[in-house]
């Protein structure tokens, strides 16, 4: 009996997309942008330490602007020129809690109080998407993170949903990483990391 590939003509080695639910992310303290401590930066940013657990993260979106042109003697058409990118805010929800682990550096609360009181750090992150294996498969660093909004758990009498927490993060880029082992991931990282300082 013939291969169905064959007989049908599709490629059996495709890749499947992958599953949004396995991800996880590291948060870190932002370093000067003078300082020369990458080296610390690309070890406390590998995707092999997860500091925080989300159920659900949104904003991964750029948005470039586009400039027209209306170029004298060409009337069928107005120029296209890219104009500056746009970053979504990143959205991460969680589960409320009483006490975190010590290992997870993103109470969302303290964060947003430390520049209420004058004293807040900028952070850093990754957000590693991981594949069947759990294994990471694409990462996305940003760089330079504010607590732009925090909102509490909704509580209602009438239900029995999970108390869940939600922090809006504005920042000033995003980097895609990839590569089909920690390895290149960490090193992807670092490098991107470094050419946005």
């Amino acid at each position: 009996m013939p291969d169905l590939s064959q007989l049908f003509g599709f490629d059996s080695g495709r890749a499947d997309p992958l599953l949004g639910f396995n991800f996880q992310v590291s948060i870190t303290d932002s370093q000067p942008a003078a300082s020369s401590a990458l080296a610390g930066i690309s070890i406390s940013l590998s995707g092999s330490q997860a500091t925080a657990g989300f159920s659900e993260i949104s904003g991964l979106e750029a948005t470039m602007d586009v400039e027209s042109y209306d170029a004298g003697g060409v009337n069928s058409h107005a120029l296209k020129f890219p104009g500056r990118v746009k970053w979504s805010n990143l959205v991460f929800k969680r589960g409320v809690i009483a006490q975190r682990p010590i290992s997870d550096t993103s109470d969302f609360w303290t964060w947003l109080q430390s520049f209420l009181d004058g004293h807040g750090v900028r952070k850093d992150g990754v957000i590693t998407l991981l594949d069947e294996s759990g294994g990471p498969a694409l990462a996305w660093s940003w760089r330079r993170g504010l607590p732009l909004k925090w909102t509490g758990a909704t509580m209602n009498a009438q239900q029995s949903q999970i108390a869940i927490e939600q922090l809006e993060i504005a920042h000033e880029g995003l980097t895609m990483v990839t590569g089909g082992s920690l390895g290149l991931a960490i090193v992807g990282a670092a490098a991107a990391l470094g050419s946005l300082l």
